[in-house]
């Protein structure tokens, strides 16, 4: 595994609360399920972009998901991987239900499973941290 996996998806990221400790270890493991299920090593690319075109031109039965990836995976990694959420019971609720999802599909060993439960993943907690961004801005913009 890569030493930062924020840093192979291409984001310098600082950890400053529980939120974004929890998200790294989310999105580290989402990542090592996939280079297990793929059989690709991140050593053999410089960045992630360059591992999910390598993974696009396999062109074989995992060539859908790589280019999902392409055409919004790797969007959703660059927008949450520069978010930081304040330690709210709500937030912390939400990864650890999403991170209960991730190993069980990572348990089952289905390929495809893992690989619609690392794209649910990605979409879920793009949409919740661009609603909590949005919620935390209206809440700043009344005082």
């Amino acid at each position: 595994m890569v030493e930062n996996v924020w840093t192979f998806i291409g984001i310098q990221r600082i950890e400053k609360t529980k939120f974004d400790k929890e998200l790294s270890v989310i999105v580290n493991e989402a990542m090592k399920s996939i280079f297990s299920v793929t059989g690709l090593s991140p050593s053999g690319f410089s960045s992630f972009r360059e591992m999910v075109e390598f993974g696009r031109q396999m062109n074989n039965e995992d060539s859908y998901f790589w280019d999902w990836m392409k055409e919004h995976g790797i969007g959703y990694l660059e927008r949450i991987g520069k978010v930081s959420l304040p330690d709210e019971e709500d937030t912390m609720a939400f990864l650890a239900y999403r991170k209960l999802i991730l190993e069980s599909d990572m348990e089952s060993n289905d390929v495809s499973n893992l690989f619609i439960s690392v794209s649910e993943l990605l979409k879920t907690v793009d949409e919740f941290v661009n609603s909590k961004e949005e919620s935390l801005w209206e809440h700043s913009s009344l005082r």
